[in-house]
């Protein structure tokens, strides 16, 4: 995941030509941050995606800014499956069935 975030934000600040210096330019740095969440809008669209499929609010997205309880998000989100129903979010995007003995 890591390799196919940090190359492209490489490339482009490259292209733009910023630096990954600190950089005391309030323009400059305002730039950086703006390509980093550019960037990270995939991620935070499937983390919120995974949270409605559980019938989750996705501002509990932001949970994962704080130290240590984002581990647990990260289980939340990661490992458990969705809801069976549907909930306040639509159905649910898996079918649930029991395979055929």
């Amino acid at each position: 995941y890591w390799l196919f975030l940090i190359v492209p934000m490489v490339v482009v600040a490259d292209t733009l030509g910023l630096r990954f210096a600190p950089d005391p330019d309030p323009a400059t740095r305002t730039g950086k941050i703006a390509l980093g969440l550019l960037l990270q809008w995939p991620t935070i669209a499937v983390v919120v995606k995974r949270l409605h499929d559980r019938g989750i609010s996705g501002l509990w997205a932001l949970v994962a800014l704080v130290p240590i309880v984002n581990l647990v998000a990260a289980v939340v989100v990661g490992v458990l499956p969705g809801s069976k129903t549907d909930n306040t979010y639509g159905p649910p995007t898996r079918t649930f069935r029991r395979a055929a003995l």
